[in-house]
């Protein structure tokens, strides 16, 4: 399994403990406070879940531009290989085996193939270092899904008896497009 399916079904299953967390938190402040304890949960229901929202938009949308960005250097990458190695052809046989020693001797035949084979390796290592959404993000995106399951169950609380499709339903849709970022940011 990969790292993103991983990751997605941890936050899948931290969301549903989360959620009974609401669920039992809110009960206990029900006994105490009946009339008080649902104020204020659907602001702050709402506010942690838009925040999660524009979270998972502009990672989203960072994400693809990204992986549209490594595709444009793998296209570079194939292009560099594909004018470097009939380049080296161009040597004579016994100079191919040492194009990196003939450029710095000043033969003037290798410079072409030296640029070539210069050109392929910046490409190469640009597409490995290519940019990742940075672990905080990352982290905030999790906890604010963890934050919103919580309030939540906690607004499900005053039910006698569970909804368990809604309490499915949101970590499911949350956990499945937190897993399409993380597998657009990190594809294998």
């Amino acid at each position: 399994m990969n790292a993103a399916l991983i990751a997605s079904l941890i936050l899948f299953l931290c969301m549903l403990v989360a959620a009974e967390f609401g669920v039992r938190m809110g009960r206990i402040q029900a006994a105490k406070d009946p009339h008080g304890s649902q104020i204020g949960v659907g602001v702050i229901g709402g506010a942690v879940l838009s925040l999660l929202g524009l979270i998972l938009a502009f990672t989203f949308s960072v994400s693809a531009s990204r992986l549209e960005f490594r595709r444009q250097l793998v296209v570079q990458e194939a292009n560099a290989i594909g004018t470097a190695y009939p380049r080296i052809d161009l040597l004579p046989a016994e100079d191919q085996p040492a194009i990196a020693e003939a450029g710095t001797h000043g033969q003037t035949a290798a410079i072409p193939v030296l640029n070539a084979v210069n050109e392929m390796i910046d490409v190469t290592t640009a597409r490995r270092v290519a940019l990742r959404t940075p672990e905080l993000i990352t982290y905030l995106m999790f906890g604010l899904a963890i934050l919103g399951a919580m309030t939540a169950g906690y607004g499900m609380s005053p039910a006698s008896k569970r909804n368990w499709p809604l309490t499915l339903i949101f970590p499911l849709a949350i956990s499945l497009a937190v897993y399409v970022v993380l597998d657009l940011d990190n594809p294998n």
